[in-house]
Formats: C-alpha cells, sequence, structure tokens
C-alpha cells in the first residue's frame, strides 16, 4: 500500500501523483494518511478531503480519489468488513457534498438515526389501515 499524505509539516500529494500514469494501474493499492495534522489546521486546509481535491485536481479520475479516502485503506487493513463503504451492516460516515470535483460538504454536524427495516414497513401497513 502506497500512503499519500499531507500534514501540517510537509506533503507528498503533488510528489505522487504529479505523474499520475506511472500509478494509474494501481490504484487499488494508494490510500491517503490521516495523520501529521494540527487540529488548527484542520478548518482552514480540511484533511482527507484536501488529500481528494488534491488528488483530482493532479489528474486522478474522482471515484478513485474517493476509494483512496474509504474502501482502499480499509481493504488493506482489512477492514472493509466493517468500514470503507456504504453497505447494509457497515459503519459509515456520510457527507452530503455539492459536487463531487470539489469535495466540500454542505452539511455539517448533522445526525441520522437508525431506522430498522421493518419499522417502515410497519408504519406503511399503518397508513394503509388508516384510510
Amino acid at each position: 500500500m502506497l500512503t499519500v499524505m499531507s500534514g501540517s509539516m510537509n506533503s507528498n500529494i503533488d510528489a505522487v501523483f504529479s505523474n499520475f500514469e506511472l500509478y494509474r494501474d494501481g490504484l487499488k493499492y494508494i490510500s491517503f494518511c490521516a495523520d501529521d495534522k494540527y487540529c488548527e489546521d484542520f478548518d482552514k486546509t480540511g484533511h482527507i478531503d484536501l488529500h481528494v481535491r488534491r488528488a483530482i485536481e493532479l489528474g486522478v479520475p474522482i471515484i478513485e480519489a474517493y476509494k483512496m479516502a474509504t474502501i482502499n485503506a480499509a481493504s488493506y487493513y482489512r477492514l472493509d468488513h466493517l468500514i470503507g463503504s456504504v453497505t447494509p451492516g457497515k459503519l459509515a460516515d456520510l457527507l452530503i457534498l455539492g459536487n463531487l470535483e470539489d469535495a466540500r460538504y454542505v452539511l455539517f454536524d448533522c445526525y441520522i438515526l437508525f431506522i430498522p427495516t421493518n419499522a417502515l414497513s410497519d408504519q406503511k401497513s399503518s397508513s394503509a389501515t388508516a384510510r
């Protein structure tokens, strides 16, 4: 696994993706690193979202950049049965984005409650009965 990082003191994003063609066939073996960042820099530059934006700017296909931020790392650390994708039974943080290229969220600090599948079918049958 090639780990690409951009911390508060240094970054290797440009060095890795400046010759993107070298890595085109190995994109599933690249992930983004989430360490070496001062808390006060999160607001200014972002975190993994910065990695995604910069990779896209340097020519990485959009979907591949998002995979580097999600499923690639989860697969490498053998956690993909728990995290890394929006799949039933897995844990996931979701972001609402204005557009994929920009990788900037439009909703923050909102809560979505878990709704059991049978609750939706119970609600439909209750409303049908009430008519």
